[in-house]
C-alpha cells in the first residue's frame, strides 16, 4: 500500500501529514490481518508525492496497470479485466486517486506509463470505498473468492 499526495489531495506534503494517521492505518492492518487469518501483514509505505509514485512504477511484461477514474474511462473495471483474463498476468498495478480524483496532467502521466483508466460505475466513490470496490472486483474476476486461494 503506497499512499501518495496528488494535485487534488487535501494533504499536500509529508510535512503536513499527521504521523498518527500512519500509526492508525498500521493498527487497522494488524487487526484486519488477525480477523481474516492472513499469514503476513500488508506493508504500508510512508506517503510520498505523486511524482515519486510514478518513478517507482515500471510495468513489465505480464503486469497490468490500471487506475480508477471518474472522468472519461473507456471501459468498466469488469469489462476491462474480462478482456484481459486469458493473458498471462503476474502482477496488477492499481491506483486510486485522492478525494478529488486525478488531475488531467496526472491522468496523462499514467496513460504514458501504459496504465488504463477504468470506471467503477456511475457513482463517485470515496477513496476507501473505491479501494474496496476495486479489490473486490479483482478478486471476483480472477476467481480469488474461493476459500482455497493462495
Amino acid at each position: 500500500f503506497h499512499p501518495f499526495f496528488s494535485d487534488y489531495s487535501f494533504v499536500k506534503s509529508a510535512n503536513s501529514f499527521p504521523r498518527q494517521k500512519l500509526e492508525r492505518w498500521e493498527k487497522i492492518v494488524i487487526s484486519a490481518t488477525q480477523q481474516c487469518g492472513r499469514g503476513e501483514l500488508m506493508k504500508i509505505q510512508a506517503p510520498v508525492n505523486f511524482k515519486n509514485i510514478l518513478d517507482q512504477i515500471n510495468p513489465a511484461k505480464g503486469q497490468l496497470g490500471l487506475f480508477s477514474y471518474e472522468g472519461e474511462a473507456q471501459s468498466s473495471i469488469s469489462g476491462f479485466l474480462k478482456s484481459r483474463k486469458n493473458s498471462s498476468i503476474t502482477d496488477i498495478w492499481c491506483l486510486v486517486g485522492s478525494e478529488g480524483g486525478f488531475s488531467v496532467q496526472e491522468v496523462e502521466n499514467l496513460k504514458n506509463l501504459g496504465f488504463d483508466p477504468v470506471t467503477l460505475g456511475r457513482q463517485i466513490l470515496r477513496v476507501e470505498t473505491a479501494c474496496l470496490t476495486l479489490v473486490s472486483v479483482l478478486k471476483y474476476e480472477f476467481d480469488l473468492m474461493r476459500g482455497d486461494e493462495p
